[in-house]
Parts: structure tokens; C-alpha cells; sequence
């Protein structure tokens, strides 16, 4: 038996929008995607637009999650004793 769906963009038939591809380090600038996530390791905080996002353990950390795919304009200031070392964008409902 098929499972159900977990999130919007998981049912079938939704219409995705490909989002900006995976960029090395703390990317900022223009992007397109549902959603933002950082792969980080050490300790410490990150600040992503307006928002600061503490990093507890080495992984992946969702910073940024929209209904639908988003153009927008990405900032991120890395804290003392965090390394990022992937930003990654997944798709989004297009709108």
C-alpha cells in the first residue's frame, strides 16, 4: 500500500519548480527554491536574513522553508566556530 503524502510537493500530480543548484560554502546572493538548507559542522550560530539559527552538531540544518518556490535574495553570516560547507535549495510548488 502506497504511503501518503508528507508534504504538499509529495502528492502526486504537484508541479515543481527546479530550484537553484548546490552551491560550496555559505552561498549568498539571488536564489529560487521551497526550501534552504545549510550542511554545517562544529558549533554556534549562523544568521540567515533577519534570523539566527543555533548549530548544535555536525548535518544538515533547514534555515529557510516556503509554501511555494520563492525568487529571493539569500544572506548568511557565519558565527564563530561553524563551518559550512554546502548550501543547498530544494524544489517548491510553483505558484
Amino acid at each position: 500500500e502506497p504511503l501518503e503524502p508528507v508534504r504538499p510537493e509529495d502528492v502526486p500530480g504537484a508541479v515543481l519548480v527546479e530550484p537553484t543548484p548546490e552551491q560550496p560554502g555559505a552561498y549568498q546572493g539571488p536564489y529560487g527554491a521551497g526550501g534552504v538548507h545549510l550542511v554545517v559542522s562544529g558549533t554556534g550560530e549562523v544568521r540567515v536574513d533577519d534570523r539566527t539559527v543555533a548549530v548544535e552538531h555536525p548535518g544538515v540544518l533547514t534555515v529557510l522553508e516556503h509554501e511555494r518556490h520563492v525568487e529571493g535574495e539569500l544572506e548568511v553570516e557565519v558565527g564563530a566556530g561553524v563551518e559550512v560547507h554546502a548550501t543547498c535549495f530544494t524544489a517548491g510548488l510553483d505558484a
